[in-house]
């Protein structure tokens, strides 16, 4: 712990973890964005688990820069 701690008092440091922390907020939002559209959409939870698992394997396959809107495509 005492490291974390000396790490977070070097002047600058604080500020770029709560900005990386703000900035990484939409990667986890979207799919929970992807789930409550598709399941508005479909009413279904099942419906809904297949686009995100196609969202996932997208991910795996070209990167998270254009997997959530190619996942779109599906809902």
């Amino acid at each position: 712990m005492a490291g974390h701690r000396d790490l977070l008092r070097t002047p600058g440091v604080g500020r770029i973890i709560a900005a990386q922390l703000v900035a990484r907020l939409p990667n986890g939002m979207m799919s929970l964005a992807i789930l409550l559209h598709v399941e508005r959409q479909t009413r279904s939870y099942g419906a809904a688990g297949v686009v995100l698992a196609a969202a996932g394997i997208l991910i795996d396959l070209g990167g998270p820069t254009g997997a959530y809107p190619a996942a779109m495509l599906f809902a």
